[in-house]
């Protein structure tokens, strides 16, 4: 555990990606294969069942410290982590015998079915071996509350580098289906060890964003343009008579009854690289709908009726069981066109066409309409690339549509994390609804070190109320805000969801009867589908 610990320590300091590699491949070569296989599965997202509520260990770590409630809410108003909190105000012990990232890890699963007060005894006897930074790793592994800044792409990149491998190998590898509890680094790794996996997907291959004139890319000719279409991105595979359905993170196929009925028409040993929609009366729905129902347990017969799901299909990248991803685009896309006019069941599976014009300008003239065909933007892909297990700079670019902008004021604020630590820079914006203010938007403050100690200045002067680790301010400060854009939301007081929010600027010379009112993102709503 401590190991684990002091990497995870050593990452939060490390700025440079470089560094961040050698730190993770020195970690792998010093620990035992059972933690390897720990630490790849929780940066993978694979990460051990909550076993605990974070309320029932407060009044653990309340009643194991001594404190009293309201010393712990300030404590935690000051740290602004509940996992930290909860380490700083235990004793220190160090009684840890050196166990294992993975002991904890099967100790925590252990927990499971066991009533409520022989999980206190458990987690009471842990906290009394453990140091503070261990305590808190081990909370975080309760809570599910790990942030750390460590991409798949960066445990892609050190495990080549401490397998010798090819990162598209490794990345196939970590796409399969294999299980954190039985596997080792050699089962999972070494395809002459490796049982078949007839449902791995292939690494997607990633645009990076257009910025500047794209005559700078050459001839028009030279490049297949597509819409980039809102939904969740996709492969489509069909091996041994069965039907896969991944995204990006997961095996989905369970949530998408409705394209179950694709395996009986399309051929054996293909996979389709697409975009999974919710697509209605011919046109596509938002798609924090297939969201949400990736994240319910169930799909109900009002879920299929209300959002049925498409998909739009990009690229093939597998054929007769045979890899054609080094196939030049051009020649892919030829085949996907006849396999998808070859099916029955055109309406699950469609093609996604390319957008043909005669020029850059006119190319960029249908871009900026995309919002009105429901779509994010263009994707542009060289006609001879191939399909690259990472990004290849150069062969594929998004083009996005511009994005929308709005005035919003500051009403809450948060410690940040990692080198902010001890800045304000987790911030709440709000609109005007009638004489009030709602808030529309919680984004990570990406700005210039100097407007943070502006920022953080006025706050500490100018705090109206603390909720926990939140701080609600007085309302003056007001930003500009660009989204890519808006949906209806359930969920949120102010009835609506923004797409990718971010800071574009502070504006100074702004006041807050200025900024925007929840009216006009509502009509944006409406006049965007």
């Amino acid at each position: 555990m401590r190991n684990f610990s002091n990497l995870l320590l050593d990452l939060e300091n490390a700025a440079d990606t470089s560094v961040k590699i050698d730190l993770l491949v020195s970690y792998f070569r010093s620990v035992d294969n059972s933690d390897k296989i720990s630490t790849i599965t929780i940066f993978t997202k694979k990460r051990p069942k909550r076993q605990v509520k974070a309320r029932v260990l407060t009044e653990w770590a309340i009643e194991e410290s001594g404190i009293q409630r309201w010393l712990f809410d300030e404590c935690y108003n000051v740290v602004g982590d509940f996992s930290e909190t909860i380490s700083l105000i235990l004793a220190d012990h160090s009684n840890d015998t050196g166990r294992s990232l993975t002991y904890w890890i099967r100790y925590l699963q252990n927990l499971e079915g066991k009533d409520e007060y022989e999980k206190k005894l458990a987690v009471l006897e842990a906290w009394r071996q453990l140091d503070s930074q261990s305590i808190l790793i081990f909370n975080k592994l309760i809570t599910g509350g790990f942030r750390v800044n460590v991409t798949k792409n960066l445990i892609i990149r050190a495990l080549a580098s401490l397998t010798g491998k090819d990162q598209s190998e490794i990345a196939y590898r970590l796409m399969a289906d294999w299980d954190p509890d039985s596997s080792d680094l050699g089962s999972v790794f070494n395809s002459e060890d490796a049982p078949e996996n007839i449902s791995a997907p292939y690494p997607f291959c990633q645009a990076y964003p257009l910025t500047g004139n794209p005559s700078n890319l050459g001839k028009i000719d030279d490049w297949v343009a597509e819409w980039k279409w809102d939904g969740i991105r996709v492969q489509l595979i069909k091996r041994k008579g069965r039907l896969f359905i991944w995204s990006k993170e997961d095996l989905v196929t369970d949530k998408f009854p409705e394209l179950h009925s694709l395996a009986q028409h399309l051929p054996d040993g293909v996979a389709i690289d697409g975009e999974l929609l919710p697509f209605k009366d011919g046109h596509p729905l938002p798609s924090s709908i297939l969201r949400n129902r990736i994240k319910s347990k169930n799909v109900t017969k009002k879920m299929l009726k209300e959002a049925p799901a498409v998909i739009k299909a990009y690229d093939l990248l597998e054929l007769d069981h045979r890899d054609i991803r080094d196939t030049g685009l051009v020649d892919r896309r030829t085949k996907l066109e006849e396999l998808v006019n070859s099916i029955l069941d055109q309406d699950l599976l469609q093609y996604s066409h390319n957008v043909r014009v005669r020029s850059w300008k006119d190319l960029d003239s249908l871009r900026k309409k995309s919002r009105t065909r429901l779509v994010e933007g263009l994707v542009l892909k060289h006609k001879k690339s191939a399909y690259h297990s990472d990004a290849k700079r150069g062969e594929w670019w998004k083009w996005n549509a511009d994005p929308f902008s709005i005035h919003v004021v500051l009403m809450y604020v948060q410690i940040g994390r990692g080198q902010r630590i001890h800045s304000y820079t987790d911030y709440t914006f709000g609109v005007r609804d009638g004489n009030d203010l709602v808030p529309i938007a919680k984004v990570v403050a990406r700005i210039n070190d100097n407007e943070i100690w502006e920022i953080n200045s006025f706050i500490e002067k100018n705090t109206l109320e603390r909720f926990g680790p939140t701080r609600a301010i007085k309302p003056e400060l007001v930003f500009e805000l660009h989204f890519r854009g808006v949906q209806p939301s359930g969920r949120h007081k102010s009835g609506i969801l923004l797409l990718d929010p971010e800071i574009y600027r502070w504006c100074r010379e702004k006041k807050v009867q200025e900024v925007n009112l929840l009216t006009d993102l509502k009509q944006l709503i409406q006049s965007n589908g």
